[in-house]
């Protein structure tokens, strides 16, 4: 055989035909392409099954959230309580206004862990 370049399409056609009398021509079906399709869409039905559903998820689950986070921003009920957004000063204060009494002031009087 010669290079592809050699003879043009010369070359090709030759290997072509040498490939045509090897397989021979197959004979045409009258169900030809009805058989494709059905064994295409077989091995196509489970991958877009399967997309279909995780699309359907991926949506609902996105909608979902949405709704929660659009209620949890107009409910206050489900709002964090306020002990939860203080910071650890604010809790500080507030429980030395509750009790009336400052670190370091004389009014406490000594515990047993003072004294120690």
């Amino acid at each position: 055989m010669s290079s592809p370049g050699e003879f043009g399409g010369q070359w090709l056609d030759r290997l072509l035909h040498a490939y045509r009398q090897a397989c021979g021509e197959p004979e045409p079906k009258p169900n030809f392409m009805p058989e494709l399709w059905a064994r295409i869409e077989q091995n196509r039905s489970t991958v877009f099954r399967f997309r279909r559903v995780a699309q359907i998820f991926l949506t609902a689950a996105a909608a979902l959230s949405i709704f929660l986070a659009g209620l949890t921003r107009t409910s206050p009920q489900l709002r964090a309580p306020e002990v939860y957004q203080a910071t650890y000063l604010d809790v500080l204060a507030t429980q030395h206004l509750v009790e009336g009494s400052f670190p370091g002031s004389s009014s406490e009087e000594p515990s047993e862990l003072d004294l120690l």
